[in-house]
């Protein structure tokens, strides 16, 4: 039986995990599982993971490596800001369908430790700039420029996240095309996109509320000298 730190191994490790992930649960993974199915000691798969949070923590950050490089190839395809910004949220959809085990790690952080947070969040933030840039685009080409960028990035990585969870582990599991599904919600960030208010809706709507009483008066001071 193997039990040497090799490249092989680390990578075996994953692999099984992930199987494991995705045919029996988060429940199902464990140290001494990974091993039994790999046909390794039980102590090989500490020579490159400390324990079950640390072999979590690559995944997610491999997952989120994945999701980014998807995103930004959904990006790239399009030339028009609004149509890249529903490519991105139907290629959201199409990660979470294609990698289950690895969306259904991704965003617990309660499965990681500490040590791990930071690496995390540096991968998350490269896969959220990649949707905030589109938004940028966006507002360059005028598209809801009032709506911070920010903002409306995570409004529509939510609306993704949100739809994808549903077809993974809730009622749209068993309902439903997923690719329908992921089409509607690509066209929904679309109209969010092109409806949101732009730069300086807000002031002229307030300085059409402030002559609103003024116009209000003189008509009825007209209407009393008539």
């Amino acid at each position: 039986m193997a039990s040497r730190p090799t490249r092989d191994l680390r990578r075996a490790i994953l692999d099984r995990s992930l199987e494991l992930v995705d045919k029996k649960g988060l429940d199902a993974l464990s140290m001494r599982e990974v091993a039994r199915r790999l046909g390794v000691t039980h102590g090989a798969p500490y020579y490159h993971f400390k324990d079950r949070s640390s072999i979590v923590a690559a995944l997610v950050e491999e997952g989120l490596a994945i999701l980014a490089g998807m995103l930004e190839a959904a990006a790239r395809e399009h030339e028009d800001p609004r149509a890249a910004f529903e490519a991105c949220g139907r290629r959201y959809v199409a990660f979470a369908i294609a990698h289950p085990a690895y969306f259904r790690v991704m965003f617990r952080p309660e499965l990681v430790g500490r040590e791990h947070r930071a690496s995390i969040d540096r991968a998350a933030t490269q896969a959220f700039a990649v949707l905030q840039g589109v938004v940028v685009r966006c507002h360059a080409a005028g598209l809801s420029t009032g709506v911070d960028a920010r903002a409306l990035a995570l409004t529509g990585w939510s609306t993704a996240h949100g739809l994808a969870a549903l077809c993974l582990d809730g009622p749209l599991a068993s309902k439903g095309d997923p690719k329908a599904l992921a089409e509607t919600v690509g066209a929904t960030l679309g109209a969010l996109v092109a409806s949101g208010p732009k730069r300086g809706d807000a002031r002229r709507g307030a300085g059409a509320r402030r002559r609103g009483p003024r116009d209000g008066k003189s008509a009825r001071r007209g209407s009393t000298r008539r």
